[in-house]
């Protein structure tokens, strides 16, 4: 059974880092910049999206264990937010550590979420990835994620 456990601020810092240098790489590859604007540009979202850290309303950031373990195996990010159609669950980062890849964690993992959201009262859920992922890809579509729009970019 998988267990959904607030940050503390010790991981949120971590987390903080790390989630950066991750979205920057992204950043890097699908949009071809530089390193160093890839990673100006991933601080400035984080600092935009999470402008209290833990404390942003609405935000919840997560460790994942499994039943009676101390040890994380994932962590995620997500929001509830009330839209003119409905009450959305938005997960900004999901991510299972490298040594629990590949085991079906990742989808009970989302499963996790996706029922919490439930709980909270959230009638749809959303998340974005990158193209180049097929994996997460798979598995989103495997839960019954649909893809509803394509973000082009170019170089001019």
């Amino acid at each position: 059974m998988i267990e959904l456990r607030d940050m503390s601020s010790q991981e949120f810092e971590r987390y903080r880092a790390h989630g950066i240098e991750e979205y920057a790489r992204d950043l890097e590859r699908a949009l071809q910049l530089s390193r160093e604007l890839a990673r100006v540009e991933a601080v400035a979202t984080y600092d935009a999206s999470l402008p209290q850290g833990l404390a942003t309303p609405n935000h919840r950031l997560v460790c994942v264990q499994l039943a009676g373990s101390e040890e994380n195996i994932g962590i995620v990010w997500y929001t509830l937010k009330q839209r003119t159609y409905g009450k959305q669950l938005f997960v900004y980062d999901f991510e299972v550590d490298t040594a629990w890849r590949g085991k079906g964690y990742g989808e009970k993992i989302l499963c996790a979420v996706l029922k919490a959201g439930r709980i909270a009262g959230a009638e749809y859920a959303e998340l974005a990835v990158f193209n180049d992922n097929p994996t997460a890809v798979r598995l989103y579509t495997r839960l019954g994620f649909k893809s509803v729009n394509t973000r082009m970019h170019r170089k001019l």
